[in-house]
């Protein structure tokens, strides 16, 4: 808009120093015009103009999470610059390593889970098939023509009566969030995990709600951070917040 008023002030100042012939053929009021015409121009149509071309880019535009989609955002000059104002608006590398690291956390503990209950089924099932011998020969009525899996509880013990042999078989019944144990092959990561984003001052402590924080102690200090009972499902509503607050600009209005 400056730079518009500039080249018409200077070709208003242009017509004054001309001659008196070129004065008749263009009079004072055409510049006036032309100002408030150019001035209308920059002030009204032209946003409007770009705010149409830039919703028609936007729509053209397929924002997927590929690495094709973010090429696109980057070829596109308006897009791109959208995009720079977004990421920087509320970012915070804490967040961005706590989140990662939340979730390497939830996979190594997940494949740790699934080797574990792999290894008990695994055993379960051959000493089902090992306990099917039969035992005719054993007097005794309640006990008669019985296979070894019905001697043997759901912890393995030896018991007369009770569980049968497919109990054996089945899987264990998962638990459901923090009451899911924590196995001990990622016992240190979770340790180094809480001292490294959870606990106060650590290195790259977040900032979480004191909500969630004193959930999270309060969970810690009553198993322990070395326990069998530090949930795997402690870090949920850890990881909901955080991403909330990434995604979520901290200016407010």
């Amino acid at each position: 808009m400056a730079a518009a008023c500039v080249i018409c002030y200077a070709l208003y100042f242009g017509w004054f120093m001309a001659p008196q012939s070129l004065s008749d053929a263009f009079p004072g009021p055409l510049w006036h015009i032309t100002f408030l015409t150019t001035g209308q121009y920059m002030m009204v149509m032209r946003p409007v103009v770009e705010a149409i071309r830039s919703q028609r880019r936007r729509t053209t535009v397929g924002l997927h999470h590929s690495m094709a989609s973010f090429q696109e955002v980057l070829s596109d000059r308006q897009l791109f610059d959208e995009f720079k104002a977004f990421a920087m608006a509320d970012f915070c590398l804490e967040s961005a390593l706590f989140i990662e690291a939340l979730e390497q956390l939830a996979h190594a503990a997940s494949l740790a889970s699934k080797n574990k209950s792999v290894f008990n089924v695994r055993r379960a099932s051959k000493i089902a098939r090992i306990g099917r011998l039969s035992v005719a020969s054993i007097s005794g009525g309640d006990i008669m023509n019985r296979s070894g899996g019905d001697f043997l509880g759901k912890s393995g013990d030896n018991v007369i009566g009770g569980n049968s042999g497919a109990d054996l078989l089945q899987p264990p019944k998962p638990l459901e969030g923090a009451e899911q144990p924590v196995p001990e092959a990622v016992i240190s990561q979770y340790r180094a995990f809480y001292e490294t984003y959870v606990k106060t001052m650590a290195m790259h402590e977040v900032n979480l709600t004191a909500p969630v924080r004193d959930a999270v102690k309060r969970r810690i200090e009553s198993v322990g951070l070395m326990g069998d009972g530090f949930g795997g499902g402690m870090g949920d509503p850890m990881k909901r917040q955080r991403v909330k607050t990434s995604l979520t600009p901290s200016i407010t209005s």
